[in-house]
């Protein structure tokens, strides 16, 4: 059944990204909501409370003072007055209803075809509610039990809606590339110095990537390590210490590294974060990165691998990817000699090619980063090495 919708969806491929590219573009949040709109919503909303509420407290008053007139004639206006309120508030909303209905459609459209991104909430109960509504138009036509169904399912629809726009962690955030990603990486960014370092990585058995840099006390230690072993590595660059190192990072781009994004403060609540002070941190650290290298990185790395619930329309908008990692090298942690032999066991089963997450930049004194990190890249060769005969 599987294997038959993955060929259905295949075929259909061109006309379905043709149909959502409207919206390739677009993106919604809850500021997008007209005032007409809000009010066709709280019409609806105010019909359930009425048409249920109602008659259950007329129910409560007449067992309570043993009476049925008065609390019959109040249910019943009540109700009525709910199905009254219900249409009003269809009506009211209907044309935005649409769009929001191909709105969502188009992004799930859209994701689905993309790999390294997930169709939200919203846009999964869309396109479902529409097959839905379809079923139950062609069983019951305009029967009574369609005419509930509708009005439940928009009723639910409404309500998905309004949480969907106004808190964006319903939608499930993007995924982070991997080293399992890197083809379709360079279909997404057919630049000529970037298709050449995937097709490099795509023979390794790792990625080197490292974070919070550059540092002058380590970064050129690492750059002699990658040029003796002949390897391109990936460096998050903060935005913060590319205007502190600008030649640092001129070097490393002359070296031929891929350079990325890594936010310009690396704020470590960056799950907090608000949606223009996330978007302050990956532009402003892309125009550093941009003037001193000639290129904007097409990669963001999030601080930490935290993730942000603006993360996904931030990306989109500056059409950026996330960057993650495979195995984590926990460089900057005290490391005893167990939790370097799990960093070792780690690497001899990890998918092939795997990103490993290592740091160069600027930690709290005291801490064994600096050492530690050499030491664990120069095990990371030795094995590798081992590894390949």
């Amino acid at each position: 059944m599987l294997k038959k919708i993955k060929h259905i969806l295949y075929e259909k491929k061109e006309p379905l990204l043709a149909f959502a590219q409207e919206f390739k573009d677009v993106e919604h949040n809850y500021k997008d909501l007209s005032p007409a709109f809000l009010f066709g919503l709280f019409l609806i909303f105010i019909s359930f409370v009425i048409g249920w509420g109602g008659p259950l407290i007329a129910l409560w008053y007449g067992i309570k003072h043993s009476t049925i007139a008065i609390p019959a004639l109040i249910g019943t206006l009540t109700y009525g007055l709910g199905w009254v309120l219900t249409p009003i508030g269809l009506a009211i909303t209907a044309k935005d209803n649409i769009y929001y209905l191909r709105y969502f459609t188009a992004k799930f459209i859209l994701r689905l075809y993309n790999p390294l991104d997930r169709p939200s909430v919203m846009e999964i109960l869309t396109p479902v509610l529409i097959a839905v509504l379809i079923v139950m138009w062609i069983i019951f036509k305009w029967s009574s039990p369609f005419q509930f169904t509708l009005v439940v399912l928009v009723g639910i629809h409404q309500l998905l809606l309004v949480i969907s726009l106004v808190v964006p962690n319903i939608q499930l955030l993007s995924r982070t590339a991997r080293g399992k990603d890197l083809e379709v990486l360079k279909e997404l960014y057919p630049d000529d110095d970037f298709a050449r370092l995937i097709s490099y990585w795509q023979s390794c058995r790792f990625i080197f990537r490292f974070d919070d840099g550059v540092d002058p006390n380590l970064t050129p230690d690492i750059l002699r390590i990658l040029e003796r072993e002949g390897v391109y590595a990936v460096f998050a660059i903060t935005g913060r210490h590319a205007e502190q190192y600008t030649d640092l990072v001129r070097e490393v781009a002359a070296h031929g590294h891929l350079i990325v994004n890594h936010s310009y403060s690396h704020p470590n609540l960056f799950s907090l974060l608000s949606e223009k002070r996330l978007q302050d941190e990956m532009v402003k650290t892309n125009l550093i990165l941009q003037n001193i290298t000639g290129k904007k990185p097409y990669l963001f790395a999030p601080p930490i691998g935290h993730s942000n619930i603006f993360l996904r329309k931030t990306l989109h908008l500056q059409k950026m990817t996330a960057l993650g990692w495979d195995v984590n090298s926990h460089d900057v942690l005290r490391l005893p000699e167990s939790k370097k032999q799990h960093f070792r066991d780690a690497l001899l089963t990890a998918p092939r090619p795997a990103i490993l997450l290592f740091h160069d930049g600027l930690y709290a004194p005291g801490t064994p980063h600096h050492a530690q990190t050499l030491e664990l890249l120069e095990k990371v060769f030795v094995l590798q090495k081992e590894m390949d005969k």
